[in-house]
């Protein structure tokens, strides 16, 4: 790790660097309010990983005509003559700013979660309908919007600016149900003497 050594008074001083890796991230012993939230945004994270249709899983397909591959196979064939076209000039800008947005899309690469990963988070996804199920909606409500914004890396207004959660709590209001019941899950995660992972 590195470290900036600072002169003062004489003496070496070891301090802390903003250029310094974060440390990995290690599990309490015992489960608890804090490390459960880590678990469950890993866990929304992971879902937002798993490859989707437009509107659900993989083998759902639209209803739509066939416009959307028709213009992949134009693009396709365009690309080939792309580069003469633009000499010659026969091309427009938008044309091209299309073609480089749809390449650039095609060229994208997306991680896909492992067997674990996928593991873990459905034991997660679990937790609040089995730990929370005789406490109020709100706990469930708020310990999921708030790791669906920590999951997007973005802040909570973002995630609750429209709909039925809009104005309803301030953000420090949702984090500390969410906390709450982060902290109601991680009781019952240590009564039934689950492995923390």
């Amino acid at each position: 790790m590195a470290r900036l050594l600072l002169h003062c008074d004489g003496v070496l001083q070891d301090h802390f660097s903003p250029l310094d890796p974060e440390p990995p991230y290690q599990p309490p012993e015992r489960w608890d309010a804090p490390h459960v939230q880590v678990r469950f945004t890993e866990a929304i994270e992971t879902l937002m990983k798993l490859p989707l249709g437009r509107f659900g899983p993989a083998a759902i397909r639209s209803c739509w005509p066939q416009y959307g591959s028709d213009w992949a196979v134009f693009m396709a064939r365009m690309s080939a003559d792309m580069e003469e076209m633009a000499v010659a000039g026969q091309l427009s800008e938008e044309f091209l700013a299309l073609h480089q947005d749809w390449t650039a899309s095609r060229n994208r690469w997306h991680e896909r979660p492992g067997a674990i990963e996928i593991s873990y988070m459905e034991r997660a996804l679990f937790w609040p309908g089995r730990y929370l199920r005789d406490r109020p909606d709100d706990l469930a409500r708020a310990l999921n919007l708030t790791s669906l914004a920590r999951a997007r890396g973005v802040e909570l207004k973002q995630v609750v600016h429209r709909g039925k959660h809009r104005g309803v709590r301030s953000s420090p209001a949702w984090y500390d149900l969410a906390l709450t019941a982060a902290h109601e899950i991680a009781i019952g995660l240590r009564v039934d003497r689950i492995v923390v992972f």
